[in-house]
């Protein structure tokens, strides 16, 4: 079995825009639409499998998996098919067969 066999939610890709403020200060914009209807497969971390990424706040708490050829970035947020909203901590593209990518992210919206 493939793994794209077992996609079964589709994530929109945001990507926040930065203006660079000066002073090694930026600002953060509105989210804005890269991609739509990615599809992919998360699951849970266990507990063992959970880091802090380069920000103390931001602790991976699921991993999304999906095509290699998404253009995914840390701090962009995916937004599930049924409105639960994750940031983007680090992507992992499985480089090897150019097959998929693992994302570490953290729940940040858990929908309706």
């Amino acid at each position: 079995m493939a793994i794209e066999d077992g996609y079964d939610y589709t994530f929109t890709i945001q990507r926040k825009t930065r203006t660079n403020l000066g002073g090694g200060r930026f600002s953060e914009g509105t989210p804005t639409t890269i991609s739509t209807l990615v599809p992919g497969r998360w699951r849970d971390l266990a507990v063992s499998e959970r880091t802090r990424g380069e920000s103390d706040e931001a602790l991976t708490t699921h991993r999304v998996y999906c095509a290699s050829s998404a253009d995914i970035q840390r701090t962009d947020q995916l937004v599930r098919d049924d409105a639960v909203v994750f940031e983007v901590i680090h992507s992992n593209p499985i480089s090897e067969r150019g097959h998929h990518q693992q994302v570490d992210v953290w729940l940040i919206e858990s929908g309706v």
